[in-house]
């Protein structure tokens, strides 16, 4: 709040018009509980800052999230003891659905917003980030804040992370800032009250947390009692923690390929053991196929609307969809790839050591690349690799091998894959040949 003005400069039919209060309550409160604190005129009326009105519009959000006014105050106070900002710790207004924006932010906007974020988090500008999102919160709701601009923001920068025109380091910059905020107002939301607990966490292997911790903040806000379970969550530790829980529902997100294939398995795991599970990501919304192939419930493509459809998904019976059987001849290449992968991977070694390629580079992308073979096999087509042969393309530009090398990489790796492998491995050689017909050359 320290970026709002102290000075009184708003009558109470101002307040009134902004807040939605009636005289009365606003005088109530002053009365009662100190807040909020208006200066007076020579004349006696009170006159009110930018600051007091945040504050009102704070105790409202807090009351819309069940608790009455007494403990928000006390929540209030008890975050100004911490010596923490109680607007920043815990933001938000409820969204009166008439306004897009708050009038004491003229001319702001979501997008400008988002794009302030992204530009200071491109800068390494930590205080600027937290500036323009206090800023956001101030003026629309936090879900909405936490959605299209934190959530936006992250996707807006892995884009420019993909054409080149941000580094991995902001990638990371800008998901620790948003994780740090996320975790910060989930640790700051009311006890739970509704009945049965839901774990949330991602699959194995799944290391991008921003849309669990997201999913957390929204269901908790909606009074649901969440345990978070983190990034790349095994199966030991999820069959523990739903034995010890016996949670409605597990919720696991996979964002690529490889953890949509074992977020599969987990899903067999927790349907074996009679659990209910429901799923999202953003792989499930660019190969949408793949929703057959995932022994769950989808949860839709948004996250804003991914606790409405939970819960609407809890209030009936279990509805797994059908799952497409698993082609026989994806399981023998999946089989025969696993049995020869190191010797694979040994040859490619040697056909590229001279080519320029960083060693350390060339491993990773051999690795991330065998591992996207492995896990669209596993899901049962290859083809669900060359949805979008940009995938592959980025994938091996952020590790080491640029766009003009691309074609002679993947010649490498499919004569590496034709002198190891049997006619057992024909779905991945063919898909490769695809793929180096598709390639920019040299």
């Amino acid at each position: 709040m320290n970026s709002y003005s102290e000075n009184p400069t708003f009558n109470l039919k101002a307040v009134i018009s902004e807040t939605g209060l009636k005289p009365d309550t606003i005088r109530a409160w002053e009365r009662r509980y100190g807040l909020p604190t208006p200066a007076r005129t020579a004349g006696g009326q009170r006159i009110y800052s930018e600051q007091d009105i945040l504050a009102l519009k704070w105790l409202i959000a807090r009351k819309g999230e069940g608790l009455n006014i007494s403990k928000a105050v006390r929540l209030w106070r008890q975050l100004e003891a911490d010596g923490q900002n109680p607007y920043l710790a815990f933001p938000g207004r409820p969204d009166s659905g008439s306004q897009a924006s708050s009038p004491l932010q003229p001319g702001k906007s979501l997008e400008g917003a988002r794009q302030a974020w992204v530009d200071a988090c491109q800068r390494f500008d930590e205080a600027e980030a937290d500036r323009v999102l206090a800023e956001a919160f101030a003026a629309f709701p936090l879900e909405t804040v936490c959605t299209a601009v934190l959530q936006a923001g992250l996707s807006t920068i892995g884009d420019l992370w993909h054409a080149n025109r941000a580094t991995v380091q902001h990638e990371h910059f800008a998901s620790e800032l948003a994780v740090r905020r996320l975790e910060g107002l989930v640790s700051a939301t009311p006890r739970p009250h509704r009945r049965g607990r839901l774990l949330v966490g991602c699959a194995p292997d799944e290391a991008h947390t921003v849309a669990p911790l997201l999913l957390v903040l929204l269901l908790r806000r909606r009074g649901w009692d969440v345990v978070y379970l983190g990034a790349n969550v095994p199966p030991a530790r999820l069959e523990t923690a739903v034995e010890q829980v016996k949670p409605r529902m597990v919720v696991l997100t996979a964002q690529s390929i490889h953890s949509a294939a074992t977020l599969q398995e987990m899903g067999f795991i927790l349907e074996r053991s009679g659990t209910r599970m429901g799923y999202g990501g953003l792989i499930f919304n660019r190969i949408p196929e793949l929703r057959t192939r995932i022994p769950g419930e989808f949860l839709g493509e948004g996250i804003d609307r991914a606790p409405q459809v939970l819960e609407g998904l809890l209030r009936s019976e279990a509805r797994v969809p059908r799952l497409s059987d698993r082609d026989p001849a994806s399981q023998a290449a999946l089989d025969h790839y696993r049995d020869r992968q190191g010797i694979l991977a040994h040859q490619l070694w040697l056909e590229l050591k001279d080519a320029g390629i960083r060693p350390a580079d060339l491993q990773t992308a051999n690795h991330f690349l065998a591992q996207g073979i492995a896990a669209a096999l596993s899901l049962g087509d290859i083809a669900y690799l060359g949805e979008d042969l940009r995938w592959v393309g980025e994938l091996l530009t952020n590790y080491g091998v640029n766009h003009g090398s691309l074609e002679a990489f993947l010649r490498a790796y499919q004569g590496a894959a034709r002198a190891n492998l049997d006619d057992r491995a024909t779905p991945i050689l063919s898909w490769l040949g695809q793929m180096i017909a598709l390639a920019p050359a040299d």
